[in-house]
């Protein structure tokens, strides 16, 4: 879809540079429908373009979510794993595992959350803009992929 607004923004500059060169009342009102005509396909790329973006974004949410999952498993594993090892363990050694694990589950679980709310909110955001697609061209997913940077 990138190259699909490359190819209409090309478009609307050269019918603008036509439309100033033109010297045929004939010409140029086909230059005037045709830019219409341009404007109105660019609205459409753009929202098409929002759309493949936002099913984008959901996806690798969707993915994080599930690395999140196979992380507390893993975390789940450990905690069977150590337990049954405690009583061939050094007692401080087997307190750092257990620290380890409960912070590790904290911070995991805290992400998770986290994650859950930001699932809703986008789905949500998603939703409005298939609703409504004239929001895809007013807030763009640009600030949506700065926020997931953070």
């Amino acid at each position: 879809m990138q190259n699909a607004q490359v190819f209409v923004a090309q478009a609307q500059q050269n019918f603008d540079i036509a439309n100033k060169l033109s010297t045929s009342k004939t010409i140029t009102d086909a230059i005037v429908d045709n830019q219409k005509t341009i404007s109105s396909l660019s609205s459409v790329v753009d929202i098409k373009t929002c759309y493949g973006l936002g099913q984008a974004i959901i996806s690798h949410i969707n993915d994080t979510n599930t690395t999140i999952k196979n992380i507390k498993s893993t975390l789940d594993q450990e905690d069977i794993y150590t337990t049954k090892r405690a009583h061939s363990l050094d007692t401080a050694c087997y307190e750092k595992l257990r620290y380890i694990l409960d912070t590790s589950r904290e911070q995991v679980g805290l992400l998770q959350m986290q994650m859950q709310q930001n699932t809703t909110k986008y789905k949500s955001d998603f939703s409005d803009k298939i609703e409504d697609p004239m929001i895809c061209i007013q807030t763009p997913y640009e600030n949506i992929i700065s926020s997931l940077i953070k």
